[in-house]
């Protein structure tokens, strides 16, 4: 492409225009590559694929066609509305590092420089197709008209307007964005000549887009005065939070900033208020598990514990639980830090909003409540413990969590925190370890890299939880009576749970590595016999 083509020569030169027609073209638009396909296609001069092989070939480029089109989620998140609008560019697919890209020019120099200062931060390489400009329209129509990130990219492409009412402004469309999306989390994290905005929706970390850093600064200010931190300090580390009505939803913002080597890194989670409590159905427990889980909470006094790391749907499942009760014929309080799914019928206390107290003077005071069960946010130390063990010893029913990945590693946990086990024997009734994994999507099947309206392409849409419930009978019990936390305990009844489901196809390999780490080589091997076995079937 050292010399420039022109559409009418190259038609002219494969007999597809008359000289007579040429002149028409260049009188109506003059000398530019995209003008003249438009204007040839529009006049009917000349078949439209046969002039666009003609001048691909002529550029040594390919051909762009609606049956290559297959940009995911992650394709169209690298190139903005804003910016495929202006330079009329189409994401076609990624494929091995790089992103095809259609477009009516590939020798228009301002258009490539864009495009490569758009892929360079995101280490992607961008690959020329030509499309017919009408192309172009069609498809942005087809895949960009209905993306809510468009409010977010055309702000970011806006260099006009004054910076305080701009940094309000893409404030606002991230925030609506994210809680659009579903996200849980809004990641702004500074590199060395840029910054990503990124969000986290069912446990996954996506690009909402890269900003320059002329936008990272006002955008973390707008977020700073919103959450009330210091914009003077820059070398500690702040937390903060903001109350906002978004999208019809009542939203609670915790607001983390943290220095990093190359500036403060925003970390902001996003807590629904409005949301509504899910059952155990809605969150794909089996049948035998919810039987379980019946059995376990209906006990009349006794602790049942529910663990798992950050983000793994630990209060959602109490709140499941909570919904097995009877409200009329109990009294129910609970203590959180925040209150994530407001309930009617019960007691609660956000121990966020002001109140005067931690979770330990929280369940002292609670005790005097009278009450017949009690939801404790997270048992964190060794004094709140030991009050919620208490409670349990003097009759009461308590729900509470733990930050452990499996039920060996929360008894573990309780004991560091100076539980004893001949307290854990005889107080607690059970034990649920869960991971929330991503579920297929229904609407396109699970079919990798399409274009699906429900799921962005991504083939995955809501979560779902996988759980080992441990249930303390009479062998365990003595077990800890005789101070054998770790003897008698599977090791991680939760990874044999989540082989299970991937036998049943109920999760994919992807998304079983994801959460569990790599495959088993024995389960490795028992899925390769299946499929041979079902192949001679």
């Amino acid at each position: 492409m050292s010399e420039s083509v022109e559409a009418v020569s190259v038609g002219c030169a494969a007999g597809l225009l008359s000289e007579d027609q040429a002149q028409v073209v260049r009188q109506e638009v003059g000398f530019g590559l995209a003008d003249q396909l438009d204007a040839i296609e529009s006049l009917g001069f000349a078949n439209r694929d046969a002039i666009k092989q003609s001048v691909a070939r002529s550029l040594a480029c390919e051909c762009a066609s609606e049956d290559a089109l297959n940009p995911c989620a992650r394709a169209l998140a690298c190139v903005p509305a804003s910016v495929a609008n202006r330079y009329r560019v189409m994401p076609m697919a990624l494929q091995d590092g790089g992103l095809w890209l259609a477009v009516t020019d590939p020798q228009d120099v301002l258009m490539r420089d864009a495009l490569l200062q758009q892929l360079r931060p995101l280490q992607i390489v961008p690959r020329w197709q030509l499309a017919l400009p009408s192309e172009i329209e069609q498809w942005q129509q087809r895949f960009y008209a209905d993306r809510r990130k468009e409010a977010v990219v055309s702000l970011l492409a806006d260099q006009y307007r004054q910076r305080d009412r701009w940094a309000q402004e893409l404030a606002d469309a991230v925030l609506i964005e994210a809680v659009q999306a579903g996200a849980s989390d809004i990641h702004l994290e500074p590199e060395r000549d840029y910054a990503r905005l990124r969000l986290r929706v069912d446990g996954v970390m996506r690009v909402l887009s890269v900003l320059r850093r002329s936008q990272w600064e006002p955008l973390l200010g707008r977020f700073k005065v919103l959450c009330d931190l210091d914009m003077g300090e820059q070398r500690a580390a702040q937390d903060g939070k903001l109350q906002r009505r978004i999208d019809g939803r009542d939203i609670d913002v915790r607001a983390s900033v943290l220095p990093s080597l190359h500036g403060e890194v925003l970390v902001l989670r996003l807590l629904n208020r409005s949301a509504r409590y899910l059952s155990l159905n809605e969150l794909g427990v089996s049948s035998p598990q919810c039987q379980q889980l019946q059995a376990l909470v209906q006990k009349p006094q006794g602790m049942t514990l529910v663990c798992g790391p950050t983000g793994s749907g630990k209060t959602t499942t109490l709140y499941a639980l909570l919904a097995l009760l009877d409200h009329r014929q109990n009294t129910i309080a609970t203590l959180e830090d925040p209150v994530e799914y407001p309930f009617d019928g019960i007691r609660q206390t956000d121990l966020s909003r002001g109140a005067k107290l931690g979770f330990a003077d929280g369940v002292r005071a609670l005790l005097r409540q009278d009450p017949d069960v009690l939801l404790i946010g997270e048992i964190r130390d060794t004094e709140t413990a030991k009050m919620a063990f208490r409670a349990a010893m003097t009759g009461h029913r308590v729900l509470t969590t733990v930050h452990a990945a499996s039920a060996r590693g929360a008894l573990r946990r309780l004991v560091e925190l100076g539980v004893g086990t001949a307290a854990l024997a005889e107080q607690l009734n059970g034990i649920i370890a869960q991971r929330l994994v991503r579920r297929r999507c229904d609407a396109c099947g699970h079919r990798e890299d399409r274009q699906c309206p429900s799921c962005g392409g991504l083939g995955y849409r809501g979560r779902q939880a996988l759980m080992d419930i441990l249930i303390l009978d009479e062998p365990l019990q003595k077990a800890l009576q005789e101070g054998g936390v770790l003897d008698g305990f599977a090791a991680d009844g939760l990874l044999e749970v989540a082989l299970e489901a991937l036998r049943e196809q109920r999760i994919d390999r992807a998304e079983f590595e994801r959460v569990f780490g790599r495959l088993p080589r024995e389960s490795l091997a028992e899925r390769s016999v299946a499929n041979r076995a079902g192949a001679e079937a």
